[in-house]
């Protein structure tokens, strides 16, 4: 194999798909410019918007990373005004002026659905900030108000036994202090990208801090979901393990490494791969699945198509790190399951497969562009390097 002309040759396929058919395609469907901010959920046969009418801050925060990582990446200005779209629709929209922090969810008609502060989606729009910050006309506003932001989360949902509340009342009130994995991954990757943007923001302590969070409660070999108010595993839902996010903090350590200077990362990187590679991957029909048990067991065997794109990233560091065709492969071969059976020419993609591949869900989420792209943008970056 040709190294450099095959991964070139996938840097094009990538590119392609993602400039041409689907950017396109979300900027045409995706967008609500009859009325403001973004459609929900589209009928994936139609693309007319359907689902509930609500309108998430979370999924405003990935619609502006989606526009602000699209403009760095190609520089078109369709993509720079969206993204602008964005950002001014998040801080006109959904800040809860009387309590502070964002609220969780609009109706079309602009009136308030759910004042409640979710961490997950307050992680969310830190992200999504620090990635509208280098390229937006409002970027010195953006690092205030992330800085804002992380000052209160870390004042309102920072508990004793030090892990943040999963969420609070519109008043900040938290009804339980149990430990949840996922939104702290996703805090991990704002303080992050905000500390390469923002380098004396305080946040590389942070992101210190959930190192030490992931190194002494959430993994144990394997990688836990839930956890009581204790940190322990209990019950039925301390048995959840995602293979996919076993692929997800394997991609922000390794990037932790680099950021932070952090090189004994890599090796907890390898061994989050490892497991979910062996243990989580369908090895009869290919692709990784939802949910694993903590002894081995099939939990949901059906797969969602963010765990793929959570592979790529994951593959696509390790080849960046050390281009081999030893690397490349496993990069190639996540990349072409991705295009065989999710991913559609025109720019539509299929949001759910059951375990033989076929599909499930009939809808297209506006939360998944963001998985999809920064996985697509990952392996560009990794495969023309």
């Amino acid at each position: 194999m040709n190294i450099k002309s095959t991964a070139q040759d996938w840097a094009d396929r990538c590119r392609a798909w993602l400039r041409d058919a689907h950017l396109p395609l979300w900027a045409k469907y995706g967008v609500d410019r009859a009325g403001w901010g973004f459609h929900e959920r589209l009928d994936a046969a139609t693309l007319a918007p359907t689902g509930p009418d609500q309108r998430r801050s979370m999924v405003c925060a990935r619609q502006l990373y989606l526009w602000s990582a699209a403009s760095r990446a190609f520089g078109l200005a369709e993509h720079r005004a969206l993204a602008e779209r964005a950002y001014q629709t998040l801080v006109e929209r959904f800040p809860d002026r009387e309590n502070g922090g964002w609220v969780f969810s609009l109706k079309s008609d602009g009136s308030l659905l759910d004042g409640r502060k979710d961490f997950y989606a307050h992680a969310f729009i830190l992200f999504a900030l620090g990635h509208y910050a280098p390229i937006g006309a409002q970027g010195t506003e953006a690092l205030m108000l992330a800085r804002v932001t992380w000052g209160l989360l870390q004042k309102k949902l920072m508990r004793p036994q030090g892990w943040l509340a999963a969420e609070a009342s519109s008043h900040w009130h938290i009804g339980s202090d149990r430990l949840v994995q996922n939104p702290h991954m996703h805090l991990f990757e704002a303080l992050l990208t905000l500390a390469e943007v923002d380098p004396t923001g305080g946040y590389d302590r942070g992101a210190q801090h959930l190192i030490t969070l992931f190194e002494t409660r959430l993994f144990d070999g394997t990688l836990g979901e839930f956890f009581d108010a204790d940190g322990r595993a209990s019950g039925a839902e301390g048995q959840i393990l995602e293979p996919g996010h076993h692929f997800e903090w394997a991609w922000l350590l390794r990037d932790a490494a680099r950021v932070l200077g952090e090189p004994r990362l890599v090796p907890l990187a390898d061994r989050l791969t490892h497991w979910a590679e062996s243990t989580g991957t369908d090895t009869t029909h290919g692709g990784t699945y939802d949910q694993i048990s903590r002894t081995g067991d099939i939990l949901q065997p059906d797969k969602r198509i963010w765990p793929q794109s959570e592979a790529v990233k994951t593959y696509a560091t390790a080849y960046a790190a050390a281009p081999s065709a030893e690397t490349l492969a496993p990069l190639l071969a996540r990349l072409s399951f991705l295009f065989d059976y999710y991913l559609l020419p025109d720019g539509r993609w299929h949001e759910h497969l059951r375990a033989d591949l076929t599909p499930i869900a009939p809808y297209l989420p506006a939360s998944t562009p963001y998985h999809i792209a920064f996985a697509l943008l990952e392996a560009l970056k990794a495969l023309e390097a």
